[in-house]
């Protein structure tokens, strides 16, 4: 909601109810969430997150967002840096324009790299907003537990462990 706001596609300020569709544009910006992004050549990751192209400036910002556990935090954010360099060397001929690629990865007990900041800030995310996030990633991960104590499926930290290593094991295994 911050950047529909930023660039003038909604004036709300409820970012509890904001949805938004998965293509906007106007004179200032284009918004894609979620979405692929045509180039000349076939490209296996083309569709980021968030795609953000800043008309006024000329930059595009390819925003991947990932929540995973405090062992496999590095490890992420690195594949979601490395997963987009093909496609941001692509838009860079296309469009001309400077890339960034901001991997936005916590824990879910809201852990963040020490680069989280940084890539916040070149979006223009304010302190208040990564609370609100961080606040969420907490507040998901432990109704998540809690269904899991109630319904009697397993201890809560032998099932987060068992996911955090699923989450990184090899492709078929």
């Amino acid at each position: 909601m911050h950047l529909c706001r930023k660039f003038g596609f909604t004036k709300s300020k409820r970012l509890k109810t904001h949805s938004i569709q998965s293509v906007i544009t106007n004179d200032l910006a284009e918004l894609r969430v979620d979405t692929t992004i045509s180039t000349e050549s076939k490209i296996q990751y083309n569709k980021p997150d968030i795609f953000l192209y800043d008309k006024k400036l000329n930059h595009i910002w390819l925003i991947e967002i990932g929540v995973t556990c405090v062992d496999n935090l590095k490890a992420v954010e690195v594949e979601k840096l490395h997963k987009y360099d093909i496609l941001a060397s692509e838009l860079e001929i296309i469009y001309k324009a400077k890339i960034k690629i901001l991997p936005i990865v916590i824990t879910w007990d809201a852990i963040s790299s020490k680069y989280f900041k940084i890539y916040m800030d070149l979006i223009g995310i304010k302190d208040s907003v990564l609370a609100y996030i961080q606040t969420i990633a907490l507040k998901k991960t432990l109704e998540g537990m809690f269904v899991e104590y109630k319904h009697g499926f397993e201890d809560v930290m032998t099932s987060q462990q068992r996911l955090c290593s699923v989450e990184h094991s090899p492709k078929g295994s």
